[in-house]
């Protein structure tokens, strides 16, 4: 899909003749200055975020700050005075987004006090194209669901190891999945059969309502994941909850499908969202005969509008996980943004062999990072289409959830660690850490691995292998505090003692139940917990 950021406003007058004879509406894009009569010290966190969003800034360390509060609802008032529908805002960017009739109100709009650009973002006829019934372009899965239990999925997930996180007990279970896309067509009907857990869904394309009749695009891609049908399908997050954004404007390509993902993305943040996944990705926008876009200067993770909201996005506790894109064929052969992010993870796509699909978009970004970030099945990956049939297609949009799926499993597993920690760990686990190429990116991640990174080196702590069933969580900020919880449900009382490498014992007191300690002026390196009770004694290893 090639979209684009910011192109010059081309007059009505250069407009073919077909869209001069029909009424032309313009959307524009508004950069405002400041926050006029938004008081941060009278406005709460609890007034824009829920509890769930609270909860997870608290466990990263996060604080609310300035670009948690609303835009200026007096600048809202002004613009609107003018004429103008608000379509989308962004307390992120500080932004609007405005639709209306005359596109001489762009003067009107500069000469504000406190707008500091507008930017032609859309224009067209307002009206909702008619719609073809989709065909299904895939191939149809060649085979008879088998017995294994994954059925269908089973290779798309073995290719990373992820079936490892699923024996150990982790699905998905109380992780919150954003999946922003095009649309969900038929996802009302086919989502009980499937058994899949969508808890929410919200249009943020003006003027189209029905995201269930628009595209099968997101259906799709949640299917990679969300199916937890054993011997059919079971995708890489069987038990996690989805949240549905249809973001995408499958009618036209214009710049204000960014506007509506950064409504999405905010969207996600405000009900606690742990993950976004966007099978979504821009490079140039076309429509009425022009082409507009970006250059490969432009992927340097600072510049795209949607990269930029992507950072904040990570930046408030989330983790991002985008395509990187299908031009790796094509002239571009770069990857889209927002996966030009620093800490976005950016998936490329290979087959069931671990062969790098031809499709797939290539690095480094413009400032010579490596990207793509990792690698996970995108070519005939197994998916879900609109009349309820498992077909296989192609595309870094699957190869996308296939591994967000997997993360979300891999954060369930370690609800102590940030964001930032889980992305490092799976670009630790690929295959090519050691050696990334612009191909491959650090290659494909083995979620055991990634496990154990995160368990071992990131403080989120594995008891000492022991040939029998840890009775103790140990969990840690990394930076100075430990938690140590029975899990047993017995309620002993244990001896419990907290030594560094040196053997200086830190901690040494009578333990039940649950309780975090604090180490002061903790140093990196390698700490040892030992619990001792019932005739027996366990060792556990963490790192500050």
């Amino acid at each position: 899909m090639k979209k684009f950021l910011i192109f010059i406003i081309v007059m009505a007058t250069m407009l073919p003749v077909s869209v001069l004879a029909q009424n032309v509406e313009y959307k524009f894009r508004i950069y405002l200055t400041g926050k006029e009569g938004v008081d941060a010290g009278s406005v709460k966190a609890g007034d824009y975020l829920s509890q769930r969003a609270l909860d997870r800034r608290q466990r990263q360390g996060i604080a609310f700050d300035e670009k948690d509060l609303p835009v200026s609802a007096a600048y809202t008032g002004a613009v609107e005075d003018l004429g103008c529908t608000v379509v989308s805002k962004s307390r992120w960017m500080n932004t609007l987004a405005v639709h209306c009739a005359d596109s001489m109100v762009v003067d009107r709009l500069k000469q504000l006090p406190f707008v500091k650009d507008v930017v032609l973002v859309w224009r067209g006829v307002h009206r909702a194209k008619k719609r073809k019934e989709e065909k299904d372009l895939s191939d149809r899965a060649k085979k008879n669901s088998n017995e294994d239990y994954y059925g269908y999925s089973f290779n798309q997930i073995a290719v990373n190891n992820g079936q490892h996180l699923h024996e150990e007990g982790y699905r998905g279970e109380d992780m919150l999945i954003a999946v922003l896309d095009a649309g969900f067509t038929n996802i009302d009907t086919v989502r009980q059969f499937y058994r899949m857990n969508v808890v929410d869904t919200k249009n943020f394309v003006y003027g189209e309502d029905n995201m269930f009749k628009s595209s099968q695009h997101g259906l799709n891609v949640l299917s990679c994941m969300a199916i937890n049908q054993p011997e059919v399908f079971v995708g890489t997050a069987p038990e996690a909850n989805y949240v549905l954004l249809r973001t995408e404007d499958d009618n036209s390509e214009f710049p204000i499908e960014e506007d509506y993902w950064i409504a999405g993305a905010e969207y996600a943040d405000s009900i606690g969202a742990d993950l976004i996944n966007s099978s979504l990705g821009y490079t140039h926008f076309g429509n009425n005969g022009y082409t507009y876009g970006y250059t490969v200067n432009d992927l340097d993770g600072k510049t795209a509008f949607t990269t930029k909201a992507a950072d904040i996005a990570i930046q408030k506790g989330m983790l991002v996980v985008c395509s990187a894109g299908n031009e790796g064929a094509k002239e571009w052969r770069k990857m889209s943004v927002p996966s030009d992010g620093e800490w976005v993870l950016a998936v490329g796509a290979v087959d069931k062999d671990s062969l790098l699909a031809g499709f797939s978009s290539r690095g480094p970004s413009a400032d010579f990072r490596i990207k793509p970030d990792v690698m996970a099945v995108g070519k005939d990956t197994h998916i879900l289409s609109s009349s309820a049939y498992i077909i296989s297609s192609n595309g870094t949009s699957f190869s996308s959830p296939v591994l967000c799926g997997m993360i979300a499993c891999l954060w369930q597993a370690c609800r102590g660690a940030t964001n930032y920690q889980i992305i490092q760990a799976v670009r630790e686990a690929g295959n090519r850490f050691d050696s990334p190429n612009n191909d491959y990116g650090y290659g494909i991640p083995d979620m055991e691995k990634a496990l154990q990174i995160v368990q071992d080196k990131m403080g989120v702590v594995q008891a000492d292998k022991t040939g029998k069933q840890a009775t103790f969580r140990i969990t840690s900020d990394s930076i100075g505090s430990v938690r140590v919880e029975d899990i047993s449900g017995r309620g002993d009382v244990y001896t419990l003692q907290i030594t560094d490498l040196l053997g200086r014992v830190l901690v040494s007191e009578r333990f039940s139940e649950s309780k975090t300690y604090t180490l002061k002026a903790a140093q990196k390196m390698l700490y040892i917990i030992s619990l001792t009770g019932r005739g027996e004694k366990e060792t556990y290893r963490f790192l500050f």
